[in-house]
């Protein structure tokens, strides 16, 4: 055979892999559509539409709690999808859920379920002050959990509660605020790089990674980390009925175990599932309580695309997990109530 013809040969078999790489790639995603639409198919008509569904506690019970998830890191910003479509971030979510209660006569109370290193300042505030107002006007009682972890602004927004619940594990505490940064000065003077920015105050540039920080931002900084730092005691001596000056004494930022927190007062109990009944009913003075999880109604594209997710996500929990350690060690300029070592 002449070199033509086995290149020609070689040409025709790579095509050839091509097309059934191209088929048996669009078989995979056909299955992956079919199966979708089996598992979308599988819900009755009546469970596309949004409702409230047992979670845990009595089926036929008295007093409805509704649980309201506060999971990982605190946040105004949208989620994003493995394939970039944005969802309702975690404020948004715990917004509507709060609104529904609201709207929702048979709903007693709410159970805040917290499992969270905190986050940024703003959003950690504006859900304990939802928190409250909703105590204030609907008169219905807010019960917290604390699950494995809440630290700093999980325990602000655990403020909100009237009781607080923490499983025997979990850390909690961190009573503090931090703005963090990263400063590049001493490695740009090795590289021989200079940052140039032009300013129209001599304030306008703090934080500037390029230069060292000067005594004068250090303090501006300083003030701003206190003055949130204050809004922190505030919230706990109130929510907790404490004395200021006992809350300082405490605040230094360290994490706490349930066990410690219950003993200083911090917490009320610490349990599991049977505890945390216990309280829902004296909350809301029934025999009987259960715990329901609001589910929306999603479209069914939707509904595919979450099946389709659910497919995929094992092969991209890895590089998303990452990517979000990497942001939790350099976080948005900001104001946090954060634990950074979680």
């Amino acid at each position: 055979m002449d070199a033509h013809k086995t290149i020609q040969s070689i040409f025709h078999i790579l095509g050839i892999l091509v097309i059934l790489g191209f088929l048996s790639l669009q078989a995979g995603s056909c299955l992956l559509l079919v199966t979708a639409m089996n598992a979308g198919d599988q819900e009755t008509p009546a469970g596309r539409a949004a409702h409230d569904e047992h979670l845990f506690g009595d089926e036929s019970a008295e007093a409805s709690f509704l649980r309201v998830p506060i999971l990982g890191v605190i946040s105004a910003e949208p989620d994003e999808s493995l394939f970039g479509w944005r969802r309702a971030s975690l404020l948004e979510r715990t917004e509507e859920l709060i609104d529904h209660a609201i709207e929702t006569e048979s709903i007693a109370g709410l159970l805040v379920d917290i499992d969270s290193p905190g986050g940024a300042v703003d959003p950690s505030d504006v859900i304990y002050q939802r928190l409250r107002r909703y105590s204030a006007e609907t008169g219905k009682p807010v019960i917290a959990r604390m699950n494995g972890l809440a630290a700093s602004g999980g325990y602000y927004v655990a403020m909100g509660a009237s009781r607080i619940l923490a499983h025997p594990t979990c850390l909690t505490g961190s009573i503090g605020v931090l703005i963090q940064s990263w400063n590049a000065a001493g490695l740009f003077d090795k590289l021989g790089v200079e940052l140039v920015t032009l300013t129209s105050g001599p304030n306008k540039d703090l934080l500037n990674p390029g230069k060292p920080m000067s005594k004068e931002h250090r303090a501006i900084i300083q003030g701003i980390v206190d003055d949130a730092y204050a809004s922190f005691i505030a919230a706990v001596a109130e929510g907790r009925s404490l004395d200021s000056s006992r809350v300082r004494a405490l605040a230094d930022g360290r994490i706490y175990t349930a066990r410690q927190a219950k003993a200083l007062g911090l917490i009320d109990a610490v349990g599991y599932e049977e505890e945390l009944l216990d309280l829902l009913r004296e909350a809301a003075n029934a025999e009987t309580v259960r715990v329901v999880e609001h589910r929306q109604a999603l479209p069914l594209w939707d509904r595919l695309a979450e099946s389709l997710e659910g497919h995929l996500a094992g092969t991209a929990a890895p590089a998303v997990r990452l990517e979000r350690r990497l942001d939790s060690l350099a976080p948005a300029p900001g104001l946090y109530y954060l634990w950074p070592g979680f």
